[in-house]
């Protein structure tokens, strides 16, 4: 035998009330956790996770122009864990969406920065 649940119109706009709360207090969380934050070496080097947070803005405010090697290296630090060297150029790992790695390929000729490059994998 199955029973009917049968809700009142004050259940419902109650239920409906906090799943909308919860819901924008998710979407406000995420949105928080996600925004881009100024670039710091140091919480570059130390905080893989924040990666991701720092790299556009990297990117936009130029800050790998015309640079030497050890000029990038003192900045980002050398590639290590899951970032690596590929063909002279450093590839560091900028964290996960969820589905793609993100990337920043910064590519070197003669030792001076002639590339940098974002991207998911």
């Amino acid at each position: 035998m199955i029973r009917k649940i049968m809700w009142s119109d004050s259940s419902m706009r109650a239920i409906t009330t906090v799943i909308f709360v919860l819901a924008t207090i998710l979407g406000f969380g995420y949105v928080w956790l996600t925004r881009p934050i100024a670039f710091d070496p140091h919480l570059w080097r130390t905080s893989d996770d924040q990666r991701h947070r720092m790299v556009e803005g990297l990117i936009a405010q130029r800050l790998f122009e015309g640079k030497e090697r050890i000029e990038v290296e003192r900045l980002l630090g050398m590639p290590k864990g899951t970032d690596y060297v590929d063909a002279g150029n450093y590839i560091y790992w900028t964290g996960s969406d969820g589905i793609d790695d993100r990337w920043l390929e910064v590519g070197f000729t003669d030792d001076r920065v002639s590339s940098v490059r974002y991207y998911p994998d």
